[in-house]
């Protein structure tokens, strides 16, 4: 019984908990040119294997993973925003900033670091 016990409590660990699962926590800020903070919208994390987001909220976001308290495993990011003012529903930035091909933003993730990405981005005009 002791034999079957431990495989199965280390998967419901790693499967269900997100522990050990070599994610790193992962966030920052999001301010126009001019230092005000977004108000809301999206950052994308992407890489060839791996798509993550975070809310914006008042300027702030964190990347959350695929379970609750996980982040985004180590490597290099393609970073973008995206976000629209709620009475004209256009976007609030400039539209570089909503592409991953143009926004010129590329972050590394790196296991046992800090991980903190402020971003700063042009307002649509």
């Amino acid at each position: 019984m002791h034999r079957l016990f431990l495989p199965i409590a280390f998967l419901f660990c790693v499967v269900l908990t997100g522990c050990g699962d070599g994610t790193v926590q992962s966030s920052g800020t999001v301010t126009f040119s001019n230092g005000d903070p977004v108000p809301s919208g999206i950052v994308f994390f992407e890489n060839p294997q791996f798509s993550y987001r975070g809310i914006i909220r008042d300027g702030v976001y964190e990347i959350e993973g695929v379970t609750s308290g996980s982040g985004l495993p180590p490597g290099t990011y393609t970073v973008y925003v995206t976000g629209s003012d709620p009475a004209t529903d256009l976007s609030l930035f400039e539209e570089k900033f909503t592409n991953p091909a143009t926004s010129g933003l590329v972050f590394e993730v790196q296991k046992g670091q800090k991980n903190v990405f402020d971003i700063t981005v042009e307002r649509r005009r």
